[in-house]
């Protein structure tokens, strides 16, 4: 039961991120208290993205810290929560980047979506670097 609420919890930090961003992609201005809702939900999304992708790099993300003493069917649940973050991360913040830096070359964009834009590519290059658990080497 309380896995269920951490998922209705968890799905309804990504359908508010998915609203608000879209509501900024389509060019419409977001009222100070959406824009601060979107900075938050987007900073959640993407905290819980690029930490999944750091600690799952053999296999398919899932939320470990929700995987135990769980039956099969939660488990596709939350394999399912899991999936629909990434591809909800991806594809609105790519499409956040396309069209602040694409298309919008004169067009006033809201400037909450502005800074998810242009955080948007340091997160994807972080998440990355955490997947394929990349690091410095040392100068010779």
């Amino acid at each position: 039961m309380i896995n269920l609420l951490k998922s209705f919890f968890a799905i309804f930090v990504l359908f508010i991120y998915g609203y608000l961003l879209i509501i900024g992609i389509r060019g419409e201005a977001l009222s100070e208290n959406q824009s601060y809702v979107l900075a938050m939900s987007s900073a959640l999304v993407s905290a819980i993205v690029i930490a999944e992708l750091a600690i799952n790099t053999d296999n398919i993300p899932t939320f470990k810290s929700l995987e135990f003493n769980t039956s099969d069917t939660e488990k596709n649940v939350l394999k399912l929560i899991t999936a629909c973050y990434l591809l909800s991360w991806v594809v609105l913040g790519g499409l956040a980047f396309w069209k602040v830096y694409m298309v919008s070359k004169t067009t006033i964009v809201d400037p909450t979506t502005l800074t998810i834009a242009k955080s948007y590519i340091g997160l994807v290059i972080g998440a990355l670097y955490g997947h394929f658990g990349l690091t410095r080497q040392e100068a010779v």
